[in-house]
């Protein structure tokens, strides 16, 4: 079911929220800046065909979510309060969250803010707890096309002509599982994210994470929910090494390495990705029974995603 909500401050959010099994936790999906909710259609798929309930939400300027006119409504907080206010609204109290890479930075900021609301189980896929690019060098590209693409946020009628705002594009179909250069992938989500905005986005991120590095360690160190960490061997927009700094941090997490995976895992490795999901939610007594068709399913995704590992 297609729904909206207007935010703490007003924002107009876009959310699909697939009812299910009462008795499972619902299942929140958090995209990623440049994207929308469609990265998640394969795994909701999955999950909705083993009974689980499934919630996923166009971030703010994204999609088909509003875009908002001034620079402190991209500050990171408001997309967690969003996350809370859809929560409150469709009265979810248990549920997992897995968050792809800024997703999942803002699902760390919704366990600092509401460390009475946190989600039964947190997966955190390709996500740095601190600001992971050098300054003028957005998504690890190089510094003169990060500039230029600055230069372009500012002339928004080159934007408006060039780049129109196809909101509703679907990040599911198998020409967006294709290996592509980070610039040619940020060119392609400038359809469903104006480019101001994920611009605001990544200036509200790096300002938040510079003031508050010493909160967000010290919300990692106290989380006391089971987290599962996964990274891709080949992410050079958020290398290993930041998921190893948040295994390190987090008490009780684990740390899963999908082999040959960049840093679109939820598009571009759905099986394995569901597979590792899978797992931690079983490990967690996050699983019901499974009746016979479900094995059947749950054999069927494992054994694609073990040969896609032995490639």
């Amino acid at each position: 079911m297609e729904k909206y909500i207007r935010s703490h401050d007003d924002a107009l959010i876009f959310y699909t929220h697939m009812p299910a099994d009462k008795k499972k936790p619902t299942l929140v999906f958090i995209h990623s800046v440049c994207a929308n909710w469609t990265v998640w259609k394969i795994e909701m798929a999955f999950f909705q065909r083993l009974g689980y309930p499934c919630l996923a939400f166009d971030l703010r300027a994204h999609g088909l979510s509003e875009v908002l006119p001034n620079d402190e409504q991209y500050f990171l907080p408001n997309f967690a309060k969003d996350l809370d206010a859809i929560l409150t609204t469709e009265k979810i109290k248990n549920f997992i969250i897995i968050g792809h890479s800024f997703g999942g930075g803002i699902a760390i900021n919704y366990c600092g803010i509401f460390p009475k609301k946190l989600p039964k189980l947190l997966v955190l896929a390709e996500t740095a707890y601190r600001y992971p690019f050098q300054h003028k060098k957005e998504f690890n590209m190089n510094p003169f096309i990060a500039l230029f693409l600055r230069f372009l946020g500012e002339h928004q009628h080159f934007v408006n002509v060039h780049l129109p705002h196809l909101r509703e594009l679907d990040f599911s179909t198998d020409f967006h599982r294709k290996q592509r250069s980070n610039l040619t992938i940020l060119l392609e989500a400038l359809h469903v994210t104006p480019l101001r905005s994920i611009l605001k986005c990544m200036d509200g991120l790096q300002k938040y994470s510079f003031d508050h590095l010493q909160d967000t360690e010290r919300v990692l160190s106290r989380l006391k929910i089971p987290v599962l960490i996964v990274s891709g061997s080949e992410d050079k927009v958020v290398p290993l090494h930041f998921q190893e700094e948040l295994h390190h941090l987090i008490k009780k997490s684990e740390l899963k390495v999908i082999t040959g995976a960049y840093h679109r895992i939820p598009i571009q490795n759905p099986e394995e990705f569901c597979a590792e999901l899978l797992h931690f939610f079983e490990k967690h007594n996050a699983v019901m029974h499974f009746g016979s068709a479900k094995k059947k399913i749950r054999k069927k995704i494992v054994k694609k995603a073990s040969k896609k590992k032995k490639r």
